[in-house]
């Protein structure tokens, strides 16, 4: 028979599973006696119901201690209680000890008497756990899920919103207990640990299903439960914390009790959020550990992942929605799949209700630039987020920034109501009034300066009021109480930060506040290797993500005209463009301007689609990273949350595609089959959405991704192939080429509609073809005039060149080289003393003889001397003569040489002056013969360019020398020699693709970019 356990684990009041027993159904009393077995007992000491002993006090834990009886040995063992464990009088703390019956065991501040233990162990099993339990010997299993008041109930069910309606399910099997969770999104935990698959439960072992645990037996028949909510104090531990080598926080120890509101205060920079990022689990220490209950934080993640609470500094809300949209869609994905709509409305209904926001529910949230509610209902909003789930802790970061006093009070008072309603709270705040501050249980103090080398130290932890503010800043009178709160932060900047840390851990508020309220953990010290939680239905997911996605879009109703106003307007500007051309008829006339006009069109088009995908899709994620963050925390699926983002762009890429081609295939008459063409616009935009995601997802701003979409564009303009096309690229941009999904759309556009077009055919003509009169050349002009050499200068030469219209050059004139007259008759008169030299030397020399000093002649030579003497005077006579004949000679030889060099200077200046004259005569006939020549070969020419110019405006009738061209019907098969509109740019023989081939590329590239970006975000979830 099934039986039915209410358990209420949000109810203050507890009552004892024995008052429920009463309400069961069919419980089945069990009045036998059960034999004791002494190497088998364990028995539960603590404040909770389930216990063997409780003790309603509270220094005492809900599972405080256990004892543990073995082979005939009695074993004490603490299970990480708030206040210890303690042995003997005077009493002695312990973790685990063997103890005598006799010994007086402290359990907190009470202690529990030697008789009580005894008459414990007189008695095997008390009859009010019995009946409080569930007995697996008579039902062999159970399921354990949320209570419900429709669908499949569970055998025990808690009332706590994150818990399934069929969670977990408990069996007895062969003498053995076994635990297998039914698919909850929160999970099914034994001893810490996470349940895969079945999992055996040993006597003593806990099995915790969220707040709730339940022990087994000693027989291994009993499975008792109880409420943890509000038992589990938090520990920070030595921690420290350094990231890149730096040191950010260092001996970081406190104990917050449960209930307790705890402010986290300190300067700018401190390490405030850093600690508070620690004890909410997202940041694991470096040094130290965080425990909960005495587990470790952070090894155990996952168990308490949902029982924490997280309230960034940023919003983790979209302004477009409404408190209730808001607050609809984060109940949808943070409670389990199986929550009725009519529970979450009465969730939300319950939250609104106890956060104050009554008459909000359709009003919408806002930021700054969009009108909303106010700051301080935002910063509710914000928590009724977290409160959703019910968490017993809660953590926030800066919740009263920004706000005005009144408001940043009212949300101080509305935490101070939700601990004293069994919440623990821990806040950073930066300087609250003192209204507010009083408040608090209690407040830390991390500071930092050049004392502690930059690094966050802990220089006050404990009461609030008036204790923190007298450590930093004492009163001259006791009687006086402080009067503000600024005294704490000023009196913090008097001293150097490593003497109030000194003097701190010399104080007796440390003692106090954290050496006697310490417990430690039980931790093995091995860190969790990822901090992202496992995900849940990835499908519910999935859906309220679009939901809400979409449900934004339609809120924010001026970016979504703007975002599908995009398509038709620039479809209308394409079509003002192109269309002329596009509804002309084909002709040979027009044929080659209709496919620059087609290419120019499809590459518009491909170009556009992938900027609509790109720009809607760019600001997605870095839009809304602080509220993705926190999703992740709490079990988003990244699957999930990749595939949304994925349906949204699908969606909004085909109504932007559908627009685009519907308007300019219209108004320009395209000929390609529509279905083709919008699946390459189709792929083509979704191609560029993963981009686009991809930029998100790797931008830390929105104005980033917004500026860098731009630059992504241009290279997919430049190597397009439209711009220039494939074959006349560079080798080195061929590759890259190969990587845009411009090259990729344009061809599938492209070679659609050019397919779909009449084509040209070369037809072989057999007249004899004649092309010597194109001949453009210069070397008819050449051969048809002739080189003339000018003596004139460069300015003479250009001065009677014309200029060419046709760029054609005239025949250029060399300068020629004479005989001047002038320089000839200078260089005869220099030569004139030359001869005159020549003459005198060959003239004979005059020579004297004068006899001796005669004393004796004799006869006979008197005669000889005599006619000696006659005969040189004779001599002398005739020398004389030549003189005077030579004298006479050379006189006439000047005269001739005179008369010669006057005549010669006279006939060369005559001469030169004739041949100049005729020279130039010369010259100037040829020059203009020359410029004859050159004027009536380029009136030639430019009769034979007209000529040419007609023939090429026939080719479309008769192209070229040797062929006839004619258009093609797009339905007749390609031949040899037939052109389509494409050819230019994906030529047949080289570049053209098989047809299918564009429209699976840029498929596979919206792949690649979804799954890089999934890449990207896992790789932000480890660094995080």
């Amino acid at each position: 028979m099934k039986r039915l356990f209410i358990v209420h684990g949000i109810n203050k009041n507890r009552y004892s599973f024995a008052v429920f027993a009463e309400k069961c159904v069919d419980i089945q009393k069990r009045t036998e006696p059960v034999t004791p077995n002494l190497s088998q007992r364990v028995f539960l000491l603590g404040r909770a119901p389930g216990c063997d002993i409780v003790l309603q006090d509270r220094s005492v834990s809900g599972r405080h201690a256990r004892i543990v009886i073995e082979e005939g040995a009695i074993w004490l063992e603490d299970l990480a209680s708030r206040n210890g464990t303690f042995v003997g009088s005077p009493p002695r703390r312990v973790i685990r000890e063997r103890i005598n019956p006799d010994e007086v065991i402290t359990l907190g501040a009470v202690p529990i008497s030697s008789g009580a233990i005894r008459k414990l162990f007189d008695q095997p099993t008390l009859l009010q756990n019995d009946a409080a339990g569930v007995d697996l010997s008579a039902m062999g299993s159970i399921t354990i899920g949320r209570h419900a008041e429709t669908g499949a109930l569970a055998d025990v069910a808690i009332d706590q919103p994150t818990i399934s309606v069929r969670h977990a399910q408990v069996s007895l099997d062969k003498g053995r207990v076994y635990v297998r969770d039914l698919g909850s999104m929160t999970g099914t935990f034994v001893d810490g640990r996470r349940v895969n698959g079945p999992t055996e439960i040993l006597p003593g072992s806990v099995l915790q299903i969220a707040d709730h645990q339940f022990v087994l037996s000693q027989n291994s028949r009993i499975l008792s439960s109880f409420d943890t909510r509000g038992d589990e104090s938090i520990e920070t531990i030595d921690v420290g914390v350094s990231v890149s080598g730096r040191t950010l926080l260092e001996g970081v120890s406190m104990v917050v009790q449960p209930r307790e509101l705890v402010a986290i205060m300190g300067p700018s920079g401190a390490g405030k959020s850093t600690l508070l990022s620690v004890i909410n689990g997202n940041v694991v220490p470096s040094k130290g550990a965080v425990t909960i209950g005495g587990l470790d934080l952070h090894e155990h993640y996952e168990l308490f992942r949902g029982r924490i609470g997280y309230v960034p500094q940023d919003d983790i809300l979209h302004a477009d929605l409404t408190v209730w949209q808001a607050l609809w869609y984060a109940a949808r994905l943070r409670l389990p799949s199986d929550s009725s709509d009519e529970e979450i409305r009465r969730r939300i209904t319950r939250v609104i209700e106890q956060l104050g926001l009554d008459g909000t529910e359709n009003t919408r949230i806002g930021d700054q630039r969009k009108r909303g509610v106010s700051g301080g209902q935002r910063k509710r909003v914000n928590l009724a987020m977290e409160l959703l789930t019910d968490p017993p802790i809660l953590v926030l970061d800066e919740p009263t920034s920004g706000l005005s006093s009144t408001d940043a009070l009212a949300v101080v008072q509305l935490l101070r109501e939700l601990a004293n309603s069994g919440k623990t709270i821990l806040m950073t705040i930066h300087q609250p009034s003192l209204e507010a501050y009083v408040c608090f249980d209690t407040v830390a103090v991390i500071a930092r300066d050049k004392s502690t080398k930059q690094v966050g130290r802990l220089a006050w932890y404990g009461r609030a009021w008036p204790e923190a503010i007298d450590f930093f800043d004492p009163r001259d009178s006791e009687s006086q109480p402080p009067v503000n709160v600024d005294g704490l932060l000023r009196g913090l900047g008097r001293k150097p930060i490593a003497e109030w840390v000194r003097r701190w851990e010399a104080s007796t508020a440390k003692s106090i506040w954290v050496d006697r309220r310490i417990n430690g953990t039980k931790s093995a010290g091995v860190l969790r290797k990822s901090l992202v939680p496992r995900a849940t239905a990835r499908g519910l997911q999935w859906f309220t993500l679009v939901q809400r996605t979409f449900a934004v879009k339609i809120s924010d109703r001026w970016n979504t005209i703007v975002l599908f106003a995009q398509a038709p307007l620039i479809a209308l500007l394409i079509a003002a463009v192109f269309s002329k051309v596009l509804r002309s008829e084909s002709t040979l006339e027009l044929w080659i301007k209709q496919g620059t006009n087609v290419a120019s069109t499809m590459f518009v088009m491909a170009l556009t689609a992938i900027w609509f995908g790109c720009s809607s899709m760019a600001r997605e994620i870095v839009g809304e990273w602080p509220i993705y963050s926190r999703e992740r925390m709490v079990g988003l699926s990244m699957l999930s949350y990749l595939a949304s983002k994925a349906t949204v762009l699908l969606g909004i890429a085909a109504v932007q595609c559908g627009l685009l081609l519907g308007i300019v295939g219209w108004l320009c008459n395209l000929e390609g089959p529509w279905v083709w063409l919008y699946g390459v616009l189709f792929c083509s935009a979704i191609a560029g959405g993963a981009i686009g995601l991809l930029l998100s997802a790797l931008a830390r701003t929105t104005e980033t991704a917004a500026g860098i979409v731009p630059v992504l564009l241009l290279p997919m303009v430049v190597l397009g192939g439209s711009l220039v096309p494939l074959s006349d690229l560079p080798k080195l941009t061929v590759p890259l080429a190969s990587v845009m999904p411009t090259r990729w759309a344009f061809e599938g556009l492209m070679i659609s509609e050019a397919l779909a077009r009449p084509r040209i055919r070369e037809i072989e003509s057999e007249a004899v073809h004649q092309r010597s009169h194109w001949d453009t050349s210069d070397t008819d002009t050449e051969s048809s005039g002739s080189s003339v050499e000018s003596p004139f200068v460069q300015e003479t030469e250009a001065r009677t060149q014309p200029q060419s219209p046709q760029g054609i050059s005239r025949i250029s004139v060399a300068t020629a080289s004479f005989v001047n007259p002038i320089a000839v008759g200078t260089n005869a008169k220099a030569s004139t003393p030359e001869v005159r030299d020549d003459i005198s030397e060959r003239t004979p020399v005059s020579a004297t003889f004068v006899s001796g000093n005669r004393r004796f002649l004799l006869p006979a030579r008197r005669e000889l001397v005599e006619k000696l003497s006659e005969a040189a005077q004779e001599a002398e006579h005739k020398i004389h003569s030549f003189e005077e004949q030579t004298a006479k000679r050379s006189l006439e030889i000047e005269k001739r040489i005179a008369q010669a060099q006057n005549e010669t200077l006279d006939r060369i200046k005559k001469e030169s002056a004739m041949a100049q004259a005729e020279l130039l005569d010369k010259v100037q006939k040829q020059i203009k013969e020359a410029n004859d020549a050159i004027e009536l070969k380029l009136n030639e020419m430019q009769k034979t360019m007209k000529e040419e110019q007609s023939r090429i405006d026939e080719m479309l009738q008769n192209i070229g020398a040797y062929t006839q061209r004619v258009l093609v019907a797009p339905v007749e098969e390609f031949e040899c020699g037939d052109i389509d509109m494409a050819e230019r740019f994906f030529s047949r023989e080289a570049w053209r693709s098989v047809p299918s081939l564009p429209m699976f590329v840029l498929c596979g590239m919206f792949v690649v970019g979804i799954v890089t970006t999934g890449a990207v975000l896992r790789f932000r979830d480890i660094i995080r």
